[in-house]
């Protein structure tokens, strides 16, 4: 069974690792996968060094969304050409822009539409969606779309237990995100100066990129940080940089996942989230993690005060957000279901 998988968007984040997780996943499963992404993105590095064969089917293709007629149709014209040489039975989607281009190109092709975000835009046009959250899926039903739907989550490979690490006089404070305004990284700025304005000798690192990083540096420097919050490039060995954390933070207005938050938990860093939609449903209970309303600093600094001071009740959920990773997120979880949909003659109906 040949299966394409494709996204368009050339930044790295959560959707393309995701990307580049159901390719493997489905490649590991023993269908064959061909990849397609735009040529001029990020993941190009990320996709080569795939499994030799997987990497070797790699196709990069330039074209261009626009409401322009000529535009479109050499948009639909590129893209059929790649995919009917494949001649796949079924097309993985993870950016629904693409989702009427792409059936445009191959409408008989059954395509399945990973629901990455909070937006409508294309996913009539699906044959089946997968969004990665509840919250994915229920936006998606109240605003009337009616394509069969499954919730399948992001995964990561969880791995062995790391076990918890106390914290020691200085405290450090991570997070990975791309520098936009939704991911309201100045909360966590925030929570740094107000931990170290209460006596908590604290510092801070971001990793990540984005047109906001000025901005930050800005916000930084402002607050006399300097010293204290570093901002970092994409981050590539998260291992190490996990293994530096005392605390995880996402501090999102939105969130439709958070894949970042998973790798904390399955590295036995203890987690502290906004109640933002998908990391809502990764730390379901107060004995995984700590959730805390949106747009609160004295909400965040007291969570990271408990943390700090329960140490017994802090190793304990580290040891419950690891089993959760391992039973819910685990790659052995997820790519079981993911390949079974694509095995389903589900996806085949409107070609019969």
């Amino acid at each position: 069974m040949r299966i394409v998988t494709i996204i368009s968007g050339k930044r790295l984040g959560g959707t393309k690792q995701a990307f580049l997780d159901h390719t493997k996943m489905l490649f590991e499963a023993g269908f064959d996968v061909y990849p397609i992404i735009r040529r001029g993105s990020h993941l190009l590095s990320s996709c080569q060094k795939l499994d030799p064969l997987l990497a070797s089917r790699l196709i990069q293709l330039r074209f261009y969304r626009s409401r322009l007629s000529w535009v479109r149709k050499h948009a639909i014209r590129t893209l059929r050409r790649a995919i009917e040489a494949v001649s796949p039975n079924v097309i993985v989607s993870h950016r629904q822009i693409d989702i009427p281009l792409i059936k445009a190109a191959c409408p008989d092709v059954p395509v399945l539409a990973v629901a990455h975000g909070f937006n409508v835009t294309g996913m009539s046009d699906a044959d089946y969606i997968l969004p990665v959250s509840r919250a994915v899926k229920e936006y998606l039903q109240e605003r009337g779309i009616n394509v069969p739907m499954t919730v399948l989550p992001n995964a990561i490979r969880a791995g062995k237990e790391w076990g918890y690490r106390s914290p020691g006089k200085s405290i450090m404070l991570g997070t990975l995100a791309v520098f936009r305004r939704k991911k309201n990284l100045e909360l966590l700025i925030d929570v740094c100066d107000r931990l170290n304005k209460a006596g908590v000798d604290c510092q801070c690192v971001i990793g990540g990129s984005g047109h906001r990083r000025f901005w930050l540096s800005y916000l930084i420097w402002k607050k006399g940080l300097s010293k204290k919050v570093h901002l970092l490039r994409w981050v590539t060995d998260k291992e190490a940089f996990f293994e530096y954390l005392d605390v995880y933070c996402v501090t999102s207005h939105s969130e439709t996942f958070n894949i970042s938050l998973l790798e904390a938990m399955a590295r036995s860093v203890p987690v502290v989230a906004t109640d933002c939609g998908g990391p809502s449903e990764i730390i379901n209970s107060y004995e995984v993690g700590h959730l805390v309303p949106k747009k609160d600093p004295e909400a965040f600094v007291a969570a990271i005060s408990s943390i700090l001071s329960e140490p017994l009740s802090t190793e304990a959920a580290t040891r419950a957000a690891y089993q959760r990773v391992l039973s819910v997120y685990d790659y052995s979880v997820i790519a079981p279901v993911l390949s079974q949909l694509c095995r389903s003659y589900d996806f085949s109906k409107k070609t019969q």
